[in-house]
């Protein structure tokens, strides 16, 4: 799973670094079309000018991601939950990058605000696309990947949908993509009729936006939940347990945990996750026995687990006695499990070391 999201930054650092490297270009075909403004060419046509150079550099890096788009639609129910997440993850980020890069573009000067209808196009785009994604991944029970090195507060978090929900909120993001391709149009043909003439290449995100119509989102929805291999499953595994202090290296006693002289006593539970669904709310809890008089016999920790992934969870402290032979438990439990997963050991505490009399000055 690191491996992924290593792979996933660095690709897209690359997008990132393309589009930089249109604006860059860009800024040189404007340099240009400044010099010459100043000489034989009006304020507004250099304007215009530099709103479709802008414009233009933008669309060349988002033509692919219309094609992506349609592509995914009609493959949903072939792919991997995995390869779903992905998909839209990356649709979802290139289309975000675009909308940012068009919110810089000039608002005022060019004809009919072209600067400021072309990033709203970008935007509208983008939160089409991204309600896409929330719909599929509510209905399916998804969720986007962790950004790395993002704090956890920029974690998006899908909400479970049913399939009205669903069909509702993405016929909404297709509404504002078929809304944001007609505006393109009409900006394109605009811009064409005013003053320098101006090409803005013809970015149609989608080429047939029937397929956001709430009936047809309601079919595809229908088919995705009728397909088997998208069914969400939580398959959790017990890896291994560490305690804290860590067991003295003793093999006099077979399977008896070995612990030098302590008072306190806690685990790190290993939990693996072989499903294709995040195990969420999952409960590690460590109950000793016999207890101590001076705290609880039980001790827990919550989390989650991310599909075909594992996760280290820490339970809190309880209080021991030294010379004592404990019995622990460590239980996993998933919601809607049948049962919890657990695994006993037996501990054994050192009894602590007197110290040696005071032996008084003479």
């Amino acid at each position: 799973m690191a491996r992924r999201s290593r792979t996933r930054s660095r690709t897209r650092l690359r997008y990132v670094l393309l589009v930089l490297a249109l604006v860059v270009l860009t800024a040189l075909i404007i340099s240009g079309l400044v010099s010459s403004a100043r000489s034989n060419k009006g304020y507004v046509t250099v304007m215009n000018h530099s709103v479709a150079a802008q414009a233009n550099s933008i669309s060349l890096a988002q033509e692919r991601n219309g094609v992506a788009l349609s592509s995914l639609m009609g493959e949903l129910h072939l792919l991997t939950r995995a390869q779903i997440t992905r998909a839209f993850d990356d649709l979802v980020y290139r289309t975000t990058v675009e909308a940012q890069a068009a919110s810089i573009m000039p608002g005022v000067g060019p004809s009919h605000d072209a600067g400021t209808r072309y990033a709203l196009i970008q935007t509208e785009r983008a939160q089409g696309v991204a309600s896409l994604r929330k719909a599929v991944d509510g209905l399916l029970g998804l969720q986007p990947y962790p950004v790395v090195g993002a704090p956890p507060s920029a974690q998006v978090v899908i909400a479970p949908l049913n399939q009205s929900q669903a069909s509702a909120i993405g016929a909404s993001g297709g509404a504002l993509i078929e809304r944001a391709d007609n505006q393109m149009r009409s900006l394109r043909l605009a811009l064409a009729a005013s003053p320098g003439h101006v090409h803005l290449h013809n970015t149609t995100f989608v080429a047939d936006p029937s397929i956001f119509s709430v009936a047809s989102m309601d079919a595809l929805f229908a088919q995705l939940r009728a397909t088997a291999s998208l069914d969400p499953v939580i398959s959790p595994a017990l890896v291994g347990v560490t305690f804290t202090p860590s067991p003295l290296p003793t093999t006099t006693t077979s399977g008896v945990v070995a612990l030098g002289p302590t008072t306190t006593l806690s685990a790190t539970v290993v939990v693996a996750n072989h499903g294709n669904a995040p195990a969420r709310g999952v409960i590690v809890t460590m109950n000793v026995s016999p207890a101590s008089a001076q705290g609880p016999s039980s001790a827990r920790a919550t989390g989650s687990v991310a599909p075909a992934s594992s996760a280290a969870l820490t339970t809190s402290t309880l209080t021991v006695v030294p010379g004592m032979t404990i019995s622990v438990t460590i239980s996993v439990v998933t919601p809607g499990a049948s049962a919890p997963i657990s695994r006993t050991y037996r501990v054994s505490i050192a009894q602590a070391t007197p110290s040696p009399p005071t032996t008084a000055a003479g």
